[in-house]
């Protein structure tokens, strides 16, 4: 399970043992949309700090290597994946 939040931060919990998680700076500004992958492999991540970042899951080190979707007049509040993972539609204000 993800979770974003106000300072940009993206915590990864384990939802079989709840006090496991990873924390990460993801963004400067709040994450204000997220979005899973059909097949599990990609998150994406929207911001108000004007970016959306795409990670591989399936990375052995994801959160080192994300693609960051930039130049956004707003914040990204609304993203979408393809049902075949091969394309990402974001959107904001």
């Amino acid at each position: 399970m993800f979770v974003g939040f106000e300072d940009g931060s993206l915590v990864q919990w384990n939802t079989e043992d709840i006090r496991d998680k990873v924390v990460i700076q993801a963004h400067k500004g709040a994450i204000v949309s997220a979005t899973i992958s059909k097949n599990g492999r990609y998150l994406v991540t929207g911001s108000k700090d004007r970016t959306a970042k795409v990670w591989d899951l399936q990375n052995h080190t994801p959160w080192q290597s994300a693609i960051e979707l930039a130049h956004h007049e707003d914040k990204v509040s609304l993203l979408g994946i393809s049902p075949d993972g091969t394309r990402i539609v974001t959107a904001g204000h």
